[in-house]
């Protein structure tokens, strides 16, 4: 692997090669001292697009999202950024320092950096996008984009254009076919600043909300008052972030009637911010019934913002799962040809039921086990054992 930097013989400061100079990661106090070196990244998204300005304007996607990498995969240290990318063979430009500096918007202060060393970024930032991606699915079902996906991202992508009439948007499906899987997928195939996925809090309390949604930033400041976690929060959205919420069906209390302190706020914020909402719920949920089967007033709203109830996504019932998607559940698994073609009705059938997909990927996995202790690169169709 190259390193991160090029060595060159070109004079520094020519064209496509780096203007090198130390970056430490050394605080400055009022008086100029330097204080106790800077461990940990506690930026928020914001405060990042705002220090990383002198930075080539190509990288800053990057940069966003090495933060967002940086905080959920490091702990936010800038140490373990540097150890990793040391595992990962980069031999120069791998101290905590230099991702201190680069992360901060310093760095870019001090060096100018040339088309080289823009695309020997772009190759660190390759590597530990693919290392995130093996993070995700270590110990964990292999993601396979279904139809139902399909259907999912497409929504989403045309939703959260810039010039999209609609910004906020519903997709209703039944427990079981994936749709949580499908919004953090979806959130970790776009950039850690982009997209922003959450498990709507349980407690109907709008603190609840602010506090999940604040940590979903990467917000890391610990504030005592609703006041500031809001001011974080709208401090980090605009159009060009989309936030997903699952199971929204949690922030309805039917019982307060128009005072619905969780949608109220939402609105306010997509109002102001001009962000992407997407909103996930059941269609078994008091939420569905008040909004789609007998609207109530207070929805006609959100109904008109969805752009009406036709707008709204219905991801296909269990009993209509395609057999060409369960087959790509089959070969994400490994089972054989063979095997498949046996047991594929079985397998359809199974996927079709009133639990959704769970059964078949718990049945899938235990054959997956049986097969290892087979030491079989793939599973026969003795490997699986349908539910009595």
């Amino acid at each position: 692997m190259k390193d991160l930097e090029p060595t060159s013989k070109t004079p520094a400061g020519q064209a496509g090669e780096l203007t090198v100079a130390p970056v430490t990661a050394l605080a400055l106090s009022k008086e100029g001292k330097e204080g106790p070196p800077r461990e940990f990244f506690r930026l928020s998204i914001a405060e990042q697009e705002r220090a990383i300005l002198h930075a080539p304007e190509a990288l800053r996607d990057d940069l966003i999202w090495l933060g967002g990498f940086c905080t959920a995969r490091a702990n936010g240290s800038f140490h373990q950024l540097a150890k990793t990318a040391m595992d990962l063979g980069f031999k120069r430009n791998n101290s905590h320092e230099y991702f201190y500096g680069v992360l901060t918007g310093k760095y870019f202060k001090l060096n100018k950096i040339g088309a080289q060393g823009q695309e020997n970024f772009r190759e660190l930032i390759a590597a530990f996008r693919k290392l995130d991606a093996n993070m995700a699915k270590t110990g964990q079902i292999p993601f396979v984009k279904t139809h139902t996906y399909q259907l999912f991202e497409d929504y989403i992508d045309e939703r959260r254009l810039l010039d999209s009439v609609c910004k906020w948007g519903a997709i209703v499906g039944h427990t079981g076919l994936g749709k949580s899987r499908c919004g953090r997928h979806y959130k970790e195939e776009h950039n850690h600043g982009l997209t922003f996925y959450i498990e709507c809090p349980a407690a109907r309390r709008l603190s609840d909300l602010l506090r999940k949604l604040g940590e979903a930033i990467n917000d890391t400041r610990e504030f005592r008052s609703r006041s500031k976690w809001e001011a974080a929060i709208r401090e980090n959205m605009s159009e060009h972030r989309t936030l997903i919420l699952d199971n929204a069906q949690k922030l309805y209390d039917k019982r307060k009637g128009f005072d619905q302190p969780c949608f109220n706020w939402l609105q306010e914020l997509q109002d102001d911010t001009k962000c992407t909402i997407i909103l996930l719920w059941t269609p078994v949920s008091e939420l569905h019934r008040d909004i789609v089967t007998k609207p109530q007033l207070f929805f006609n709203q959100f109904l008109g913002r969805f752009g009406g109830s036709g707008e709204i996504l219905f991801l296909p019932d269990p009993q209509e799962t395609l057999a060409s998607d369960v087959h790509l559940f089959a070969k994400s698994f490994d089972v054989d040809e063979d095997a498949w073609g046996e047991r594929k009705a079985e397998l359809v059938k199974l996927a079709r039921g009133p639990f959704g997909l769970r059964p078949l990927l718990s049945l899938l996995q235990k054959a997956r086990r049986r097969a290892s202790a087979d030491e079989s690169a793939k599973i026969k169709s003795k490997h699986l054992i349908l539910p009595a």
